[in-house]
Order: structure tokens, then C-alpha cells, then sequence
């Protein structure tokens, strides 16, 4: 469900002016969901293609007592699965293409990332969009989520990290009271009494075409 422009551009090496920018087509499925807009800054030299779809949504949107919702939601769509593939499925086909798919949630904005080699495009632009717009939210990849974050909290950032608790402190300090204030993964109660209902009503609401 590639548009012939973004392969055109990304199989000639990226020939395409900078800025230029195209859209993914909707279908039934996808309709009311984001498109994926894509603004082509070529590297001719390189074989790589990378791609950063970014939301207007972050640490800041957490409701107060569910501090990591939106982190949660964001590694839940990165780290999981999508409605026609498990994780595990993703992770093996990404594989081979020596292909990478990460979500960087931030205090304001979160952004999705992908790099991929251009031969392998197809298939992977695929498995990109999938993941973002028809994520699988399994409980499986909810459950593995939240404990990883959780463990950020309790075990590095608590027990290892100095410098970033630190920071946390101070930006604690600064903000208290706020919704900047808290860590943009969150805190160890808020991601506990977080559901997975609950996720799926955040991406809903806040992983929409208006924020993209």
C-alpha cells in the first residue's frame, strides 16, 4: 500500500527534492487513524532510509495518578505487535532486513523511528505503518512493557543512575505539582494502576491524524 512517489523516490536513492512530502492512502481500515505523512530528505550517498513519525503527545498528557500512560502506550505500539502479526512475528521479519522500529516518548512529544535498508522497503514500510495504525495491544506485550518500565524506575534510575535521578529530582523541584514534573516514563504507582483498556482509550484519543 505504498504510493508510487515514496518508492520512487526511496528505490533512485532519495532523487526527490528536499520536502517534498507525500501521504500514505487511507483504507476502510485506516480510515479516521493518522496518515503517514512523509517529508523526503535524501542522502544519496546512503543506502539507509529513515523514517520519524512524531505525535503531539507526551509525558505532560499523563492524567494525574496514571503518570506513564502515554510512555506506556507508545512502547506497547513499538515494542508490540500489530492486528496481523505477534511480536515475535515482527521481530523475525525485521531480522533479516537488519531493520529497526523504535518509540522515543518525551515529556511533549512522542516519536516513532525506523530505519531500514532501501531494498527491503516494501515490506517493511508495511510493518511500520501496521504497528501504528493497527496496533495488536496484546496483553502479553502490555504486561512485558510495564514491567520493563517499572524495573527503569525501580532498579536503574533508583539504584544505578546518580546523575538522571538527580535530574529527576531537580525537574521534580521545578515543576511540582505539574504535569512536566514527574519522569517522562513515568512513576512506579502511576504504570502499576494502569490497564490495558486504558491504553488503548490514551491512543485513541491523543494517536489521531490531528496530532501528527
Amino acid at each position: 500500500m505504498l504510493l508510487a512517489a515514496v518508492l520512487a523516490a526511496a528505490l533512485a536513492g532519495g532523487s526527490a527534492g528536499a520536502g517534498e512530502t507525500t501521504k500514505m492512502e487511507r483504507t476502510p481500515e485506516t480510515a479516521g487513524r493518522s496518515e503517514v505523512s512523509l517529508s523526503l530528505l535524501p542522502i544519496p550517498a546512503s543506502p539507509l532510509l529513515t523514517f520519524r513519525i512524531e505525535f503531539r503527545v507526551g509525558s505532560i498528557d499523563d492524567p494525574r495518578g496514571k503518570e506513564g500512560l502515554n510512555a506506556l502506550t507508545a512502547l506497547t505500539i513499538g515494542q508490540g505487535g500489530t492486528k496481523d502479526l505477534t511480536y515475535r512475528e515482527v521481530t523475525d521479519r525485521l531480522y533479516p532486513m537488519a531493520a529497526s522500529i523504535h518509540a522515543q516518548p518525551d515529556r511533549e512529544v512522542t516519536t516513532f523511528v525506523g530505519e531500514v535498508h532501501r531494498d527491503h522497503l516494501r515490506g517493511f514500510y508495511q510493518i511500520l505503518t501496521d504497528l501504528i495504525l493497527k496496533p495488536r495491544f496484546d496483553p502479553a506485550d502490555f504486561g512485558r512493557v510495564r514491567d520493563n518500565l517499572v524495573a527503569q524506575l525501580e532498579t536503574n534510575l533508583r539504584g544505578s543512575d546518580d546523575e538522571g535521578l538527580g535530574k529527576e529530582t531537580l525537574n521534580w523541584m521545578m515543576y511540582e505539582g505539574l504535569p512536566a514534573g514527574h519522569p517522562n516514563i513515568g512513576t512506579v504507582q502511576g504504570l502499576k494502576g494502569i490497564t490495558l483498556e486504558e491504553v488503548k482509550a490514551f491512543y485513541g484519543a491523543h494517536y489521531t491524524r490531528d496530532q501528527m
